[in-house]
């Protein structure tokens, strides 16, 4: 619900980057932030980590070698996000790093 509020409010800045299905961020938000079973794509991760002030960095681990591979690595929460609402707060107030293993649904949390 969070995400669907701060997608809601920030409509201006996030619509371009929704499907084209979708009329209005209204309705993508119904359609595809607040059911149940539906995926999370990037548009998703980068509103809630704005919206908390957050950062989330996701290290990508090789196939059959289990090793980092760090130009795969993705950080989502960009500090430049000036926002009236929370402006006192400093950004990230939170960062969490996780592993991804191509393959897997599962993210391991490593801090």
């Amino acid at each position: 619900m969070l995400t669907s509020a701060y997608l809601r409010i920030h409509a201006d800045e996030y619509y371009a980057f929704v499907d084209d299905q979708a009329e209005s961020m209204q309705s993508f938000c119904q359609q595809n932030v607040e059911c149940i079973g539906v995926e999370s794509d990037e548009i998703h991760m980068v509103a809630i980590c704005n919206a908390l002030r957050s950062r989330v960095h996701i290290h990508c681990l090789s196939g059959s070698h289990k090793t980092l591979v760090t130009e795969d690595s993705v950080i989502i929460g960009d500090e430049g996000v000036h926002d009236p609402v929370v402006a006192d707060l400093t950004f990230p107030v939170v960062s969490v790093e996780v592993l991804y293993f191509p393959g897997h649904y599962d993210l391991l949390v490593t801090q």
